[in-house]
C-alpha cells in the first residue's frame, strides 16, 4: 500500500506526517511519501525547525528537498492524505477524489516554534489514528 501526504510546499506538514508515519508504522508493506502542490524556495530555517522538532520526537525526515506531486505519484498512492487546510480540491484530477482524506492542518511561520509544536502534536495524533485504522482496515 502507498500513502502520499500532501501540503502546499512539502516542507513542514507533509514532511512531519511522513516522518512520524515511518516512526510509528510497523507494517513494512505500507510505504509513504510526501509532496507539495508547488515548489517554493526552501527556506533553510524551515528545514532546521522541522528537523529539530522531529529530532525531539525521535523521527527522521527522509529528504529535505521538496517534491511536487504528479500523475505518477497520484497513481502510485492508494491513499492521499491532504494534510494542509490550504490545498484546494482543484489540484487533483477527478479520478483520485475517492483516495483523498483531508486533515485541514494550518501552516506555521518558520520562526513560530510554538505553532510548529502545536501542529506537530496534532499531526502526531492523526498519524497514530491513521495507523490504527489501517490495522483494522477502517480507512
Amino acid at each position: 500500500m502507498g500513502i502520499l501526504f500532501i501540503c502546499v510546499y512539502n516542507r513542514f506538514r507533509s514532511k512531519i506526517s511522513e516522518a512520524l508515519f515511518n516512526k510509528y508504522n510497523k507494517d513494512k508493506s505500507i510505504e509513504v511519501k510526501s509532496a507539495g502542490t508547488r515548489i517554493d524556495m526552501l527556506n533553510p530555517d524551515v528545514a532546521i525547525s522541522v528537523k529539530n522538532e522531529l529530532k525531539k520526537r525521535k523521527a527522521k525526515v527522509t529528504s529535505t528537498h521538496p517534491l511536487v506531486f504528479d500523475d505518477a505519484l497520484l497513481e502510485w498512492a492508494d491513499k492521499i492524505v491532504v494534510v494542509a487546510d490550504d490545498v484546494s480540491s482543484n489540484y487533483f484530477p477527478k479520478w483520485v477524489q475517492g483516495k483523498i482524506e483531508r486533515w485541514e492542518i494550518s501552516d506555521c511561520h518558520q520562526s513560530d516554534l510554538r505553532c510548529i509544536r502545536k501542529e506537530a502534536d496534532l499531526i502526531d495524533k492523526k498519524v497514530k489514528d491513521l495507523i490504527k485504522r489501517l490495522k483494522t482496515k477502517k480507512v
